[in-house]
């Protein structure tokens, strides 16, 4: 049997492994590949299968670690839960979503995908975000339905947050996090290490949930909901059998990680795309081998600087109220 505290420190290393997955396929996918490469060698074709293999279970990697830890949330009185958790979230999201969304007009407005030139397309990115922009939107309001639905069984529930990402992709990260709360045990069983067999089967699992992903009439929403959901005991595995201090500490610090994510890119597109396609072949092939790494550890290590800033003000912030 597994101590309590390892599993949760194998759980926040598989958050740190899961958010580091989900940027390096962000990154390939809306910057390294939108480089021009002159080079032969079909090193931009490896990196985008890798990137794509790891990105299936990026995301819900490090949402079912968040969504465990709402649970103390849960158990606050509705009125303390607005205002010390929903509405100062809300908050946070909407300052962050505004910064990005003029930082992105300015200088790179392709990024995310979705159209951002009317008053009413900024207005349905405000209600209903893209799942790039969604983190602090589904933590604030995830409480609040878990709270709502306590005697709804998990099933259930999950069953009606995957049906609802066929109306909108926002809600699929609602789905993790309900994962992570209602089905803990089962998670934590998945974080533990396993046999070699228990591996292979979880294998095969992950890659036949994949296959949806290559289905052009499954919608694309449930599609990732689908093959995250049957990804995720295997890279718990994984995760599990991984002693990195490094990813732990990224676990921790997924939310400032993931919310680099974004503007770093749209900073980078802006500067690095147009050089880096002017090179010549022999540098390029450096980039072409470093870039997704260097730029995955750089927004990383740039999450680690901003929560420990964070832990800085909130320690003074009490320090200053209790004098």
């Amino acid at each position: 049997m597994t101590h309590p505290r390892e599993t949760t420190q194998a759980l926040a290393t598989a958050a740190g492994l899961g958010v580091c997955a989900a940027l390096a396929q962000y990154v390939v996918a809306r910057h390294y590949l939108q480089i021009e490469w002159a080079i032969t060698v079909p090193v931009p074709l490896a990196w985008w299968a890798v990137a794509g293999a790891a990105g299936v279970a990026g995301a819900p990697l490090f949402l079912v670690f968040l969504g465990r830890q709402t649970e103390r949330l849960v158990a606050l009185p509705w009125r303390r839960l607005l205002l010390t958790s929903v509405l100062p979230v809300l908050v946070a999201h909407y300052a962050w979503l505004a910064f990005t969304v003029t930082l992105l007009r300015r200088i790179d407005p392709g990024l995310i995908g979705v159209p951002m030139r009317d008053s009413r397309e900024l207005l349905g990115i405000a209600l209903l975000p893209p799942p790039e922009l969604s983190l602090l939107w589904a933590l604030a309001l995830f409480p609040l339905i878990a709270k709502a639905t306590q005697r709804v069984p998990g099933a259930a529930l999950v069953a009606v947050l995957c049906a609802a990402t066929l109306l909108t992709s926002a809600v699929s990260f609602l789905v993790f996090l309900a994962v992570g709360l209602r089905f803990a045990r089962q998670i934590e069983r998945a974080a533990e290490p396993s046999s070699w067999r228990e591996v292979a089967a979880r294998a095969v699992v992950a890659v036949v949930g994949a296959c949806v992903l290559g289905v052009d009439r499954f919608p694309a929403g449930l599609a990732v909901v689908v093959a995250g959901l049957a990804a995720l005991p295997f890279a718990l595995t994984v995760a599990a059998r991984l002693r990195f201090r490094a990813l732990t500490a990224v676990g921790a610090a997924a939310v400032p990680v993931y919310l680099l994510l974004v503007p770093v890119l749209g900073l980078a597109d802006k500067v690095l795309l147009a050089r880096l396609s002017a090179m010549g072949s022999a540098v390029q092939l450096v980039v072409a081998l470093a870039e997704p790494l260097v730029l995955t550890a750089g927004i990383a290590a740039g999450g680690l600087v901003l929560l420990a800033l964070a832990r800085q003000v909130r320690a003074r912030t009490f320090a200053g109220v209790s004098r």
